[in-house]
């Protein structure tokens, strides 16, 4: 019985020490920041930010005015104070007339416009009053400058810290809830559509009537001059300071992250850019300790202790873990699975109950012990998919006629797609084994949108879906998920071009992105017309796929151009990547007997792993001409003089590879596995795109100056030679790998974790309407406003006509009357 009681103490003091438990504070690096706060309820989440910073070991001085309302100091930061030529009775003026405004009873709208207008006016004068007072300290600002701060964190509600980052060159961290007149979406370049993003003071929500609609169009017109006119008394201050000529919009661009202070259970869901972080409930977690310990709440605390100590041993004894989701996996063949299996074996082994739907003739969907499968027929043998294959990869070595090729690819995809809707069809007019998944009752169902077996089901079952992707062709992601794609930055598939482009080639992917308008009906046209006879209803793949709770993508912006993107949107890219593992003793051996020259991994994917003798003697000749070892997955012919420094492997540990300190080089395909677990580990490659998005994968890493990009068509023994010479011994190729992977590798959660995470959500709450938006209620003249511009120009050539029609009346009874006059 003793035993039990201390077994119990023990139990609540680890349980009680674990709930108290928080982080040492230190971390691995520490920098040195400045802090420029705002006066009043913004101070409360920077001080924060604040003192969670110092405590965690950064340096951080808080630069405030003498005179405040709660700017103070703090127990884990430096305070730097200056003067200002306003005393306290200002501000206590300013608060107790803000306070009669807000409780005088029966007042008109416009006395309470004008009186609220009145106040801001004196608030907004004493902050560019208190921005001069800091501006004109030069002491002060000398000391900032000695500093040599890694980042400012500020409000841009007061542009005093943003011109100050701006003035010591340091980049900006903005904490904000929002900023007047929408000034902080024009300095993100966010789009903020007025058909369903309500302007501020409107009262309007995201789902509006057309009168609102109209309303919030006009206000949105009339916020850039409101802006002009707030902040034009900080135009002034900023030249004296800076001794140039820049508008606080150039200044507030250059923030490098903006702090939201909101999130979408507040927030009405809407378009945001990969710079903005929403820390919606940031005050939740401030709590101060109790000031004085009382002996009665100890006794009860001990109390309380050993009864949870009593409860988790009883828990322990006899509750069973708890029950995971149940979920429906309806992948896509190819590399595709690889990516989605790592998700599905990680849900599996957290306690979640998987069923995967298995076509009966597949080339890489296995099995798993951790998860159940469920194979259904297909109207394709195995010989045929074999033949199928083989076409495919030989097809990939031959040349493309000139200006044919985007046309060849899409003949190949619909092939493939057409193959794929062949056997999905044979899945859903399976009947007893879509009454079998009914009576599964799954929680959610998981699968890639880029085939429609997945999306259908889902929509059949009335079940939310998380939709599990790199992109789909012809941008239908970005149409069905209601995200904003401009032409003028967001290059086009296969277009060649950045997000930076001339002229000619914004002209070029204006053109393009119309042409993927017309190329999604042809290529979903299939897709459309199953649907549509299967659910027994006139919709599209389009509207259908829009549905979907979560789009985890397999991208992020170390590989992606920025663009605009939706609140349903989890960026996951890098999730096949793991930390290395040891390689086999025979692997080890050959690796380590590189030297100092290191070693070569070379691997065209999943699907090639072989090539024509002719091209495979181009790569062993280049081989033979380099002092690195080579691994290469390669199951063709072999010839009679395979180099000494080449291994030929039927499968490669790529991961394991590439992360090992050896590896000097990457020759790949430009699969986003590959390209995802090169950026992983640091190394540079030698690029060799062969089909679907590989081209468009391997421009971006090129243009980033990590690797370099060669034909297949075109290759050389000399050109691979020179290209694998440039990545491994121009050093600058190495730089900017290391670099992209430690900001790829900077995260606070791994994709892995963050793709469990929103699936369980979707599990828990059964799916995520807070995160859809109201542009989905839109057709496309009101997603654009056409209709509300229609009418506003109606109304303006209805009075300009009326205007003209009142003129020429009073000229002609003017004209009339003169000449009567004359007459007489």
């Amino acid at each position: 019985m003793h035993l039990g009681i201390i077994l119990c103490l023990v139990i609540s003091e680890v349980s009680s020490a674990v709930l108290d438990q928080r982080p040492s504070g230190k971390s691995s690096w520490t920098g040195k920041l400045l802090v420029v706060p705002m006066d009043g309820s913004h101070w409360t989440g920077v001080k924060a930010v604040a003192e969670e910073m110092g405590r965690r070991g950064h340096t951080v001085i808080v630069v405030i005015p003498e005179i405040s309302m709660r700017l103070g100091p703090g127990k884990h930061y430096i305070t730097k104070t200056f003067p200002v030529n306003y005393e306290l009775d200002l501000l206590n003026e300013i608060l107790t007339e803000h306070v009669r405004v807000v409780t005088s009873p029966g007042q008109s709208l416009l006395k309470s416009m004008t009186s609220t207008a009145a106040i801001f006016i004196k608030i907004f004068n004493m902050m560019v009053s208190t921005s001069e007072s800091l501006f004109k300290n030069q002491e002060l600002i000398g000391f900032l400058r000695e500093q040599n701060f890694d980042a400012v964190l500020t409000d841009p509600a007061l542009p005093m810290g943003a011109i100050l980052a701006y003035n010591l060159s340091v980049p900006a961290v903005y904490m904000l809830r929002g900023m007047p007149c929408g000034i902080d979406a024009a300095a993100t370049a966010c789009p903020d559509p007025p058909s369903y993003i309500p302007r501020f003071h409107t009262q309007n929500s995201d789902r509006m009537t057309f009168s609102q609609r109209v309303l919030n169009f006009f206000v949105s017109i009339l916020e850039p001059l409101i802006c002009k006119f707030v902040y034009w008394p900080y135009e002034e201050v900023t030249f004296n300071f800076l001794q140039r000529d820049v508008s606080l919009t150039e200044i507030l661009k250059t923030g490098a992250i903006w702090l939201m202070r909101y999130d979408f259970n507040l927030e009405f869901p809407k378009p945001l850019m990969p710079n903005m972080q929403l820390i919606g409930g940031i005050n939740c977690e401030i709590g101060n300790p109790l000031t004085k310990a009382d002996p009665v709440m100890l006794k009860e605390g001990w109390l309380w202790g050993l009864g949870s100590g009593l409860l988790l041993l009883w828990l322990g004894a006899w509750l069973r873990p708890a029950q995971g989701g149940r979920v429906l996996v309806m992948p896509v063949e190819g590399s595709h699975w690889l990516s989605m299996k790592v998700l599905a074996i990680e849900l599996a082994q957290r306690g979640h109950n998987l069923l995967v739907l298995v076509p009966e003739n597949n080339i890489l969907i296995q099995s798993s012990e951790l998860f159940r499968t469920e194979t259904f027929p297909v109207n394709i043998s195995k010989e045929e998919l074999s033949t199928s294959l083989k076409g495919f990869q030989e097809g990939v070595f031959k040349r493309s006629p000139a200006l044919m090729d985007i046309m060849i690819q899409v003949e190949r995809l619909m092939k493939f797609t057409g193959m794929q809707v062949q056997g999905c069809e044979s899945l859903l007019y399976n009947k007893p084994l879509m009454q079998k998944l009914k009576e599964e009752n799954f929680d959610m169902v998981l699968t890639d949108p880029f085939l429609p077996c997945g999306p259908i089901i889902a929509t059949a079952l009335g079940l939310p879906a998380v939709y599990f992707l790199r992109l789909m062709p012809c941008g239908l992601d970005m149409l069905a998920s209601q995200c904003p794609s401009p032409p003028s930055y967001v290059p086009r598939f296969q277009s060649g071009g950045t997000d930076k482009m001339t002229f000619v080639e914004r002209v070029k992917n204006f053109v393009m992105s119309g042409v993927e308008l017309a190329l999604c009906r042809i290529m979903y046209a299939s897709f459309d017309e199953l649907a549509s006879r299967y659910l027994d209803v006139d919709v599209t793949y389009q509207e259908i796929i829009s549905r979907g709770a979560v789009w985890l993508l397999r991208y992020d912006f170390t590989f992606e151009y920025p663009r605009p993107l939706m609140p349903n949107m989890v960026f996951i890219g890098g999730i096949n990547c793991q930390k290395s593992a040891k390689l086999s003793a025979e692997v080890e051996e050959f690796v380590k007997g590189s030297g100092e020259h290191g070693i070569v991994v070379f691997s065209l994917g999943s699907l090639v792993s072989s090539m024509p003798k002719e091209k495979a003697a181009i790569f062993f000749k280049a081989f033979s001409m380099i002092p690195q070892r080579v691994l290469w997955r390669y199951t063709g012919e072999i010839p009679d003089n395979v180099p000494e420094n080449v291994k030929l492997m039927k499968w490669l540990p790529q991961n394991d590879l590439l992360g090992h300190s050896k590896a000097k080089a990457f020759i790949t395909h430009g699969g986003t596995h590959g390209i995802y677990e090169g950026i992983c580990h640091g190394v540079p490659m030698v690029m060799l795109p062969l089909f679907g998005d590989q081209g468009d994968n391997v421009h971006r890493m090129a243009t980033r100056g990590v690797g370099v990009v060669l034909s297949i068509h075109d290759i050389t023994a000399e050109t691979l030679v020179d290209a694998l010479n440039t990545v491994i011994n121009d050093g600058s190729y190495k730089q900017r790998m290391e670099k992209l992977s430690a900001i790829h590798n900077d995260r606070p959660v791994q994709p892995l974790d963050l793709a469990v995470y929103w699936t369980e959500f979707v599990m828990r709450h059964k799916g995520a309407d807070h995160l859809r938006p109201a542009a989905h209620e839109l057709n496309w003249l009101q997603y654009h406003s056409l209709d509300v511009i229609g009418f506003l120009l109606f109304i303006v050539l209805i009075v300009t006509i009326a205007t003209f029609k009142c003129c020429a009346l009073c000229w002609s009874r003017c004209c009339r009357k003169s000449q009567k006059r004359k007459e007489d």
